[in-house]
């Protein structure tokens, strides 16, 4: 019964969503599609609770490069490219900022985590032209399955599988599976391993 409730809330989500696709659709050639997508990313970012959820769901299941019927993306996130992709039972905390993030299956990101679009988005090797009009490198990060990224962290960088970030990282390199990092910049703590279950 239950399974059969969630399903009605997934159509009835998409049909309530779809107007707002549409719109996005034919307006995004005039303004520009990462502007018009942000926008309403904002917008759906504000609707509270399960409703809230699902609607979010419906969304991003219609506009992102992928995104799981499973995906929990919670309240005042915020993505900022299309391009994310969000694999099954993902759960994306309230308050975070996603760019190019490939988030993989049973992943954990916790509130108020930023997950960059790579390191370089912002050029600044001239010193004669503002920052902010030299030209930056976009890069997909992609966020192994079964990681866990605690509250605040900021990662530019792929995540291994199984890979736990502590609250208030800052992971600037790529991180191997099963593995621990925190700090700043983030350093590996210590591996993941088997050994728990033999005691």
């Amino acid at each position: 019964m239950r399974e059969n409730l969630k399903l009605v809330f997934k159509f009835v989500s998409l049909v309530i969503v779809w107007p707002f696709y549409f719109v996005l659709s034919i307006v995004s050639p005039i303004f520009g599609a990462e502007r018009v997508f942000q926008s309403y990313s904002h917008f759906f970012s504000l609707f509270p609770g399960t409703v809230g959820n699902y609607l979010r769901n419906a969304f991003y299941r219609l506009t992102l490069e992928n995104c799981s019927d499973s995906a929990v993306v919670s309240f005042g996130v915020i993505f900022s490219s299309r391009l994310a992709e969000l694999g099954s039972r993902t759960y994306i905390g309230p308050y975070s900022i996603i760019g190019r993030a490939k988030v993989m299956d049973d992943t954990l990101v916790s509130s108020r985590v930023s997950l960059l679009s790579g390191m370089k988005q912002h050029g600044h090797a001239r010193i004669d032209i503002p920052i902010r009009e030299q030209q930056g490198e976009f890069k997909t990060i992609s966020i192994g399955a079964g990681s866990w990224i605690g509250e605040g962290a900021i990662v530019g960088a792929d995540l291994g599988e199984g890979t736990i970030v502590s609250a208030g990282s800052v992971v600037v390199s790529s991180v191997d599976d099963y593995s621990i990092v925190r700090g700043n910049p983030a350093e590996l703590l210590r591996k993941r391993s088997l050994d728990c279950l033999s005691d």
